[in-house]
């Protein structure tokens, strides 16, 4: 008499299961959906590409005079070659956080250099209707940055 070894047998149960799953497949009312795609980028009608093409390096605070109701934030960073370059600042503000997002351009047909070019930009927060100590935090593309209004600065930042 012939002895089945132990893995020929859950092997042959494995295969059985999936064949009496298989089978069953028709009757599945499960629906299945596609994601929804991104939004495509516009098309530009003037030959160049709008978008947020940047590599953040750093993200500092500048709140030297808490007196003045502005603070200063100074980003430092990278654009992906050597046409690309920065064409607007975009801040918003929900309560006591501010969303800082940097817009950039570049011309579609330009030859350019494949080098990442270093860039700064300084963007002044109005905070002149905060009250002193309230806790402001300042988000660039995940590094976050806290202070309080009216106080000399103790920056607490993290993300990258």
């Amino acid at each position: 008499m012939k002895k089945i070894h132990p893995i020929n047998f859950v092997l042959v149960s494995f295969m059985l299961a999936s064949c009496s799953f298989l089978g069953n497949a028709s009757q599945s009312t499960a629906t299945i959906t596609e994601p929804e795609a991104p939004p495509a980028s516009p098309v530009p009608d003037d030959g160049v590409w709008t978008g947020e093409a940047v590599f953040i390096d750093d993200v500092t605070l500048d709140y030297d005079d808490p007196d003045s109701g502005f603070a200063e934030i100074v980003i430092d960073g990278f654009f992906p070659d050597g046409c690309t370059g920065l064409s607007e600042v975009v801040t918003t503000r929900e309560g006591s956080t501010f969303t800082i997002r940097l817009m950039t351009t570049r011309p579609m047909d330009a030859q350019c250099t494949m080098a990442l070019e270093p860039f700064n930009t300084v963007v002044a927060l109005d905070l002149i209707d905060m009250a002193d100590g309230e806790i402001v935090a300042v988000d660039v593309y995940g590094f976050k940055v806290e202070f309080a209004v009216g106080q000399k600065p103790q920056a607490n930042r993290e993300g990258g």
